[in-house]
C-alpha cells in the first residue's frame, strides 16, 4: 500500500519492484505540478485540486495515471509538458531493465535515454520528436530526479540520496547545487574477491546439470565482459565465433542505439564451459533460454538472483548489489592493468568517452589484447 504524508520525506525505495518505485515518484512529481499549476483555464467551478491529487495518488499502474491526466487535460488543466516525458522515461526504464535507482546518473540519462532511446521514440501520433522536444524531455526528466532529491530519504543512510545530475567544466559528475551529501561509490569486487569469486562460484551453483552448465557460462561471460543484463539476454548462437589460432572467443554484442561491438573473451577462462553448454543446448532464438517458461525466455532477474545467491554462499558481502557489479569490476580491473580509458569505454559500449574522462586513440589490436588482462586468473 502506498503511504503519502504531507511535508514528509519518503524512502527512496518503497517497494521490492523498481517499476512500482518509479510509479510512486512519478505520481508524486505530477501531483506537485497539479497543485502548483494555474487553474485559470478550468471552467468547472467545482474543480478541486485536492480531490484530483488524491485520485493521482491512488493510481495503481501507469495506465491509470495516463487516464486520469487525460481527464485533467479535458477539464482544462494540461500537464502534458510533465507527463509525456515521464511516461516516455517510464517506458524506457522497463525496456532497459533498470534494476534500481542507484543506477541513475547524468550519463545514464544523457547516453541511454536522451541520445539512444529518444532518437527512436515516437509520440502518440506516431511521429519522432525533433531535437528541441528531446531537450525538453531531458530537462523534465532531470527535474524529476531533482524533485526526488528534495523529497527522499535513503533508508540505508537516513539522509537524502543524491543522483549527481550536474557536470562541471572538466566533465566530472558533481552534486546538484543544493546537495551536500556523499559521492556515490560504485559497488565492485576488489582483485582478491574477483579471483575468489571466479575460483569458487561453480561449486555453489545449485541448478540441475543442464541449467548449471548454462549458469556457469552466464557468470563467466559477465565476469570477463561486463555486458549489461539486456545485452546478455539478447545474445544469439551466431554471436559467438571461436578461432583455433586465437586466444580469445569473439562475442558480438547488440548495444544500445545500434552501437554494436565485438568483445574478446579470454579463451582459457571460457572455452571448456562454452563447449559444454553448446553441446547440450537446443535450437532456440536466444543463446540463453529456460525450458521452464512457456516462451522459453530466461527471466530478466535470473542473472541478478543467481549473483546474489553466489555472493552470499561465497561470503562476499556488498551493499546494493546489481548486475552492474560485473561491469564496475571489469572496468576497474582493466584500469588497474593500465588499459587506456578509451579502450575500456569501447569495450563497455559507452557512446561518450567523458564517462571515463579521457579521450585517447586506440586500434583494434589493443581491443584484442584486453583478454590478456585475465590470463593470470586460476
Amino acid at each position: 500500500m502506498k503511504i503519502y504524508m504531507k511535508n514528509k520525506k519518503y524512502n527512496l525505495s518503497q517497494f521490492d519492484d523498481v517499476q512500482q518505485d518509479f510509479l510512486f515518484w512519478i505520481e508524486d512529481f505530477i501531483d506537485s505540478k497539479l497543485l502548483s499549476s494555474s487553474k485559470d483555464n478550468i471552467k468547472d467551478e467545482n474543480f478541486s485540486g485536492a480531490e484530483h491529487s488524491k485520485k493521482i495518488k491512488k493510481c495503481t499502474n501507469i495506465e491509470d495515471l495516463k487516464t486520469h491526466t487525460k481527464k485533467l487535460k479535458n477539464l482544462g488543466l494540461d500537464l502534458s509538458n510533465y507527463t509525456n516525458p515521464m511516461y516516455a522515461f517510464y517506458d524506457f526504464i522497463i525496456k532497459d531493465m533498470l534494476e534500481s535507482f542507484y543506477q541513475i546518473t547524468i550519463s545514464y540519462i544523457d547516453d541511454n535515454f536522451t541520445n539512444d532511446y529518444m532518437k527512436e521514440f515516437k509520440n502518440e501520433k506516431g511521429n519522432k520528436l525533433g531535437e528541441s522536444s528531446i531537450k525538453k524531455y531531458r530537462s523534465t526528466v532531470v527535474s524529476f530526479f531533482k524533485h526526488i532529491e528534495e523529497n527522499n530519504v535513503d533508508g540505508k543512510t537516513n539522509i537524502p540520496y543524491k543522483f549527481y545530475l550536474s557536470v562541471d567544466k572538466r566533465g566530472d559528475r558533481v552534486p546538484t547545487p543544493f546537495s551536500n551529501t556523499y559521492k556515490k561509490v560504485p559497488v565492485y569486487l576488489i582483485e582478491s574477491e574477483y579471483k575468489q569469486f571466479n575460483k569458487e562460484f561453480i561449486k555453489h551453483i545449485s541448478s540441475n546439470d543442464d541449467d548449471k552448465k548454462r549458469d556457469i557460462l552466464i557468470v563467466k561471460i559477465l565476469l570477463f565482459s561486463g555486458i549489461s543484463n539486456k545485452e546478455l539476454l539478447e545474445l544469439k548462437e551466431n554471436d559467438f565465433k571461436v578461432i583455433s589460432s586465437s586466444n580469445s572467443i569473439d562475442m558480438h554484442i547488440r548495444g544500445k542505439g545500434k552501437k554494436n561491438r565485438v568483445l574478446n573473451l579470454p579463451k582459457s577462462q571460457m572455452i571448456r564451459f562454452y563447449n559444454q553448454y553448446v553441446e547440450l543446448r537446443e535450437d532456440n532464438e536466444y543463446f540463453f533460454y529456460s525450458s521452464k517458461t512457456k516462451d522459453n525466455k530466461l527471466g530478466s532477474s535470473h542473472a541478478l538472483d543467481l549473483t546474489k545467491d553466489l555472493m552470499n554462499k561465497i561470503n562476499i558481502n556488498k551493499n546494493k548489489i546489481s548486475i552492474d557489479i560485473y561491469k564496475n569490476t571489469f572496468a576497474i580491473h582493466l584500469k588497474n592493468k593500465r588499459m587506456p580509458d578509451a579502450v575500456i569505454a569501447e569495450l563497455l559500449g559507452y557512446s561518450k568517452l567523458s564517462t571515463l574522462k579521457e579521450l585517447v586513440s586506440f586500434d583494434d589490436e589493443e581491443l584484442v589484447k584486453s583478454c590478456d588482462a585475465f590470463m593470470d586468473f586460476v
